[in-house]
């Protein structure tokens, strides 16, 4: 009789220990599977994130590359145009050159018209203009919203074209300047009131186009892929 009963009770003890086992052994395979669920899911969000930050990074540098290329490209296109610069005398140098000519410029005319004196803030140099053979500009001349008027001026021709600059161009977007303190055009850019104006600083016959070289300006644009070769531009362009 109580060998019956150890009997059952070594059964049992057997059966329980086999479930207690089984048991355990699925809960090991299922924390198995759910830690692989999970991993795939971080996983599949990291690779989500890294070619979302990869792909950022591609645009940033892109931009940054082009940067960097019109930079070098422009580097080099100013160091040619020095070649053609008066000698002996910096960028900067030229640069404030041409402020100064045009400060005195504009000097002369109001004083001329007995008006109040304008101090130009400053002269902006570009590689481009608004027209790629644009010499010079004055730009947002009948936009009260700008009262600040500035004087726009090609530096790949400006170095090149020195003296032309400071005889012609410098007193052609002077007078625009000029005109556009006074109250804007009445007519239009090169119409009577800019005529008049040059016509007091000794210019008889007021020029509105000019016969410098501007391939170098095309070739500078060319060379960052914006335009067609320089061969097909048009010809003689516009001062401004």
């Amino acid at each position: 009789m109580l060998t019956n009963i150890r009997s059952k009770i070594k059964r049992r003890s057997r059966m329980t220990g086999g479930a207690l086992y089984d048991i355990a052994i699925a809960t090991i395979l299922v924390s198995a599977i759910l830690s692989t669920i999970v991993l795939s899911i971080l996983i599949h969000r990291v690779s989500t994130n890294l070619d979302h930050l990869y792909t950022q990074t591609n645009q940033v540098s892109g931009v940054e590359y082009m940067a960097e290329l019109e930079k070098k490209i422009y580097t080099q296109v100013i160091k040619e145009a020095m070649e053609f610069a008066p000698k002996g005398k910096s960028i900067y140098q030229l640069r404030g050159a041409a402020q100064t000519e045009a400060q005195r410029v504009l000097d002369r005319l109001t004083k001329h018209y007995r008006v109040p004196r304008y101090v130009i803030p400053g002269i902006k140099f570009r590689p481009v203009l608004d027209t790629t053979g644009d010499a010079g500009a004055v730009t947002e001349c009948d936009n009260p919203k700008y009262p600040i008027k500035y004087m726009f001026l090609n530096e790949i021709l400006f170095l090149r074209n020195y003296e032309e600059y400071m005889h012609v161009i410098i007193p052609h977007e002077a007078a625009h300047l000029f005109v556009c303190l006074r109250g804007g055009y009445k007519e239009y850019a090169h119409g009577s009131e800019w005529k008049s104006v040059m016509r007091d600083l000794g210019f008889r016959k007021p020029e509105i186009l000019h016969s410098l070289d501007t391939d170098p300006v095309y070739q500078f644009q060319y060379r960052l892929g914006k335009l067609f070769p320089p061969h097909n531009h048009p010809g003689r362009p516009v001062i401004m």
